[in-house]
């Protein structure tokens, strides 16, 4: 299934499922302090939309991360009903980090503006006026059974967006023109958001759903993840 071909699609059933099973995940990793050291975990605050979403901090990320569910829908299974999901990240960079000076000018600009608190996430009257374009470095699918026995998952990052002027000019029959292109925002995407995807990853090993037949914190259960890494992709925006 590709994550860039599907329309958005949020089912209310599969949605409070996947905010159920994400909501038990992060409480009781809070449970485990070793845990919590061993993945990188240092603070983690729901959303308060309608969308399952939350804020991440991670051990040295130089930025805040939301991850909020933008799909969910069943999908039919060789046995059972597949719950599909697919997240959106979005990285707001600290900005005494290197990151910060990566993202665009626009995006700066809203960092810095009132729309931030002190937290380095959007505050509560404007969340909902946030262009969900901006900040977007990669977008995280899940897949698993309703059984939930196994779980996978799949990321692709946004490393670069370039503005590009392709069109060749009517008199110039030789072809001479060069195209212009103005590199709009350019983010390590991929290796930034690594980490999240791996805490995601770790989480569901160590600790089994409560539906799964698999139980105990042990990391042999590590046969119920299958990581699949379909590479970077850089998405052009055409002007």
């Amino acid at each position: 299934m590709s994550l860039l071909k599907r329309k958005a699609v949020i089912s209310i059933k599969v949605s409070s499922i996947i905010r159920e099973r994400l909501d038990s995940l992060l409480i009781t990793a809070s449970w485990f302090p070793d845990l919590k050291n061993v993945i990188g975990l240092q603070g983690v605050s729901p959303v308060w939309q309608d969308n399952p979403a939350y804020y991440l901090w991670l051990k040295g990320a130089p930025c805040v991360f939301q991850l909020e569910c933008d799909e969910a829908y069943y999908e039919s299974g060789h046995d059972e009903k597949l719950i599909c999901s697919v997240f959106s990240v979005r990285a707001f960079p600290f900005r005494n980090t290197d990151l910060y000076s990566g993202f665009s000018a626009s995006e700066r600009e809203i960092l810095n503006s009132p729309v931030f608190d002190g937290s380095n996430t959007p505050s509560f009257d404007h969340l909902q006026n946030l262009d969900k374009n901006l900040f977007l470095v990669s977008r995280i699918e899940w897949i698993c059974p309703e059984s939930a026995s196994w779980n996978m998952f799949s990321m692709n990052a946004l490393d670069s967006s370039i503005i590009r002027r392709g069109s060749v000019p009517a008199d110039d029959p030789l072809n001479l023109f060069e195209p212009f292109s103005d590199v709009l925002r350019r983010v390590p995407s991929w290796e930034i958001s690594l980490p999240l995807f791996d805490v995601l990853n770790t989480l569901h090993v160590f600790i089994p759903d409560k539906n799964s037949e698999t139980s105990g914190l042990f990391p042999e259960t590590v046969w119920n993840m299958l990581f699949l890494l379909t590479g970077k992709q850089n998405w052009l925006k055409i002007g």
